[in-house]
C-alpha cells in the first residue's frame, strides 16, 4: 500500500535550489533514513512529506487519512522540561505508551522488562 508519494518535485529559495526532479514513494512498512550537509533540504523534505512546506512544482500525494506526525528539530526556550516530556508530547495519540521507555535511565527497571543491562551503565567509567 502506498502511503506517500511524491512525482517531479521543484522547490527554490531565491536562487539555490532544494528540489530538482525530486521523486520518491513511501509504502507501508518501509524504514527511510535522510542523510545529507547542513541545507541539504532534508527538514524541508520531511515538512514536504508532512504538509508544511509546498513545492513550486510536482505532485505530493497522501494516502487519504494518513496522519503524519513528527517531533520539531529546535528544543523547547524552557529549560524545566524533561527530554521525556519534550518526546511525549509529539506523540500524543499514543498516551501512556512511551512510559516503557522510562527505564532508559535507571538500569534497574531494564530487569522488570527483559533482565538485561542497559550497555551504556554496564560501560560506565571506561
Amino acid at each position: 500500500m502506498n502511503l506517500v508519494k511524491l512525482e517531479n518535485l521543484q522547490l527554490h529559495h531565491g536562487e539555490q535550489v532544494i528540489f530538482d526532479g525530486l521523486s520518491l514513494l513511501v509504502r507501508k512498512g518501509d524504514r527511510l533514513c535522510v542523510i545529507g550537509r547542513n541545507g541539504a533540504g532534508k527538514s524541508t523534505l520531511l515538512k514536504t512529506v508532512e504538509g508544511g512546506v509546498d513545492p513550486d512544482s510536482g505532485i505530493v500525494w497522501r494516502e487519504p487519512g494518513l496522519t503524519v506526525a513528527s517531533l520539531q528539530q529546535d528544543l523547547p526556550e524552557q529549560s524545566d522540561i524533561s527530554v521525556y516530556d519534550f518526546v511525549s508530547g509529539g506523540l500524543a495519540e499514543l498516551g501512556e505508551k512511551p512510559g516503557a521507555f522510562r527505564c532508559a535511565g535507571d538500569p534497574e527497571r531494564y530487569r522488570e522488562l527483559d533482565g538485561t543491562r542497559p550497555r551504556a551503565a554496564k560501560n560506565r567509567g571506561r
